[in-house]
C-alpha cells in the first residue's frame, strides 16, 4: 500500500477510496458516508492497502486531485508507505504542518549545536588534558609520575581520545531523543536517516576541531577570509594532530569494538536471572564509528602513513564482529531498504574530498 500524509479529512477518505468499515471496524458496514466520516478523528496520516502491485506502483506515480471538500489539497503527500514495525505508532497523529514546524526547529537546533560543539569538546579534552589534571587532581599525578611512569605516560596519551570516545558514544542518544520526541517523527527509518547524518556531521565537525585547535567560527573565518588558502591551512594543521588520531583508532581497536562482545546489558540480565532483551543493531551509531575511521584513514594515507595498519586492524576486526553479530546475535527490528547508504555515502565522498584538499595543502608547503 501506501500513506497520506497531510491534513487528512475522515470524509475524504471516505469518498476517495470507498471505505465501508462495518461497526466492529471491518470491511463492510454503514452505507451512510456522512455516518462514517462522523465516527472516525481527523488525523494528518492514513494507510491505503492495495490488492494488486501494478495498482501501487499507479497510485505512487499519479498527481493526487483535488477534492472540493479539502481546503488545502496541496498538503497531500503520497509515499511508500512503511512497515508496520517501522511505525513510531505514537508519533502517527501528529498533524503533518506541526511536523514540519518541528524538523526545521530540530535542524536549527542541530545548527547551532554545531556551532557551540567546541565548548564540550575542547572543554572535556583540557580536563583530561596534562595540564588539566596537574590542575583537578595534583595528588594522582604526582603518583604516577614517581611511582608508576608508564602507567602516566598512558593515562596522558589515552585519557583526552577516551574521553571524546564517551562524549561521541552518548551523542547519538541525544540525537535520537530530539528525532523522536520533539520532531515526532513518524517512522524508524527516518529516525535511523536523520540522527546518522547529523551524527556523522557532528564526529566529523570533532575531528574539525581537533585538526584546527579551535572554534568552527574561528576555523571557518580562517578559511573565509583566504580561501585560496584553505588548502595550504589544512596541509600545515593536519600533520600536527597526526599522533593524536592513531590513538583514536587504536582505542576504537581496544575500546569500541571488544564492547560490541561484551554485550553489558545482558551480563546484567544473567546476573540478575532475567530473559536478555532482544538484541538490535543500532545502525545510526555503528555505519558512523566506521565512517569515521575511513575518514581518518583518508586524510593520513599520503600525510602519516603510519596509521594505516591501525586502520586496517581496525577494519579486519570489525568486518569480522560484525559477520558474527549479525549471524548469531542481532534480531530485525525493521527493513531499511538500504536507504542508509545514501546518507553515509555523501559522508564518507566529504571526508575523502577533506583528505585530499590536506594532501594538496601538504604538497604546496614542500614544493
Amino acid at each position: 500500500g501506501f500513506a497520506l500524509d497531510g491534513q487528512v479529512n475522515p470524509q475524504d477518505l471516505v469518498k476517495l477510496f470507498k471505505i465501508k468499515p462495518s461497526q466492529e471496524g471491518g470491511a463492510a458496514g454503514s452505507d451512510s458516508d456522512d455516518e462514517i466520516g462522523a465516527s472516525l478523528e481527523t488525523t494528518s496520516t492514513g494507510f491505503v492497502t492495495l490488492m494488486r502491485a501494478g495498482e501501487r506502483a499507479i497510485s505512487e506515480q499519479v498527481i493526487l486531485f483535488s477534492l472540493s471538500t479539502t481546503a488545502s489539497s496541496d498538503d497531500w503527500v503520497v509515499l511508500p508507505a512503511p512497515e508496520p514495525r517501522a511505525m513510531i505508532w505514537e508519533n502517527v497523529g501528529m498533524p503533518h504542518a506541526q511536523m514540519q514546524t518541528r524538523k526545521k526547529l530540530g535542524a536549527g537546533i542541530c545548527f547551532f549545536g554545531v556551532l557551540v560543539w567546541s565548548m564540550p569538546v575542547t572543554g572535556i579534552q583540557y580536563l583530561f588534558s596534562e595540564a588539566g589534571l596537574k590542575s583537578w587532581a595534583p595528588s594522582a599525578v604526582r603518583f604516577m609520575w614517581r611511582h608508576a611512569l608508564p602507567l602516566y605516560h598512558m593515562v596522558m596519551g589515552y585519557l583526552p581520545v577516551l574521553a571524546l570516545l564517551a562524549l561521541l558514544i552518548l551523542l547519538p542518544y541525544v540525537l535520537r531523543l530530539l528525532a523522536v520526541r520533539f520532531e515526532s517523527r513518524k517512522s524508524k527509518t527516518d529516525v535511523a536517516q536523520n540522527v546518522l547524518l547529523r551524527n556523522f556531521l557532528f564526529q566529523f565537525f570533532s575531528l574539525w576541531l581537533t585538526v584546527f585547535s579551535s572554534s568552527i567560527m574561528d576555523s571557518f573565518k580562517q578559511v573565509v577570509d583566504t580561501p585560496s588558502c584553505s588548502a595550504f591551512i589544512l596541509g600545515r594543521s593536519i600533520p600536527k594532530v597526526s599522533l593524536y588520531f592513531t590513538q583514536f583508532v587504536i582505542a576504537r581497536i581496544g575500546i569500541s569494538l571488544p564492547l560490541l562482545l561484551i554485550r553489558i546489558p545482558a551480563i546484567i540480565a544473567l546476573l540478575s536471572r532475567n530473559k536478555p532483551e532482544p538484541a538490535y543493531c543500532i545502525f545510526e551509531t555503528e555505519m558512523t564509528n566506521i565512517a569515521i575511521v575511513f575518514v581518518i584513514g583518508s586524510m593520513y594515507c599520503v600525510v602519516a602513513p603510519v596509521i594505516m595498519p591501525a586502520c586496517l586492524i581496525y577494519f579486519a576486526l570489525a568486518f569480522g564482529i560484525y559477520k558474527w553479530l549479525f549471524t548469531h546475535v542481532y534480531e530485525t527490528e525493521f527493513d531499511c531498504a538500504g536507504e542508509l547508504w545514501y546518507s553515509i555515502f555523501n559522508g564518507l565522498v566529504g571526508g575523502v574530498m577533506f583528505g585530499m584538499l590536506s594532501v594538496c595543502g601538504l604538497a604546496s608547503i614542500y614544493a
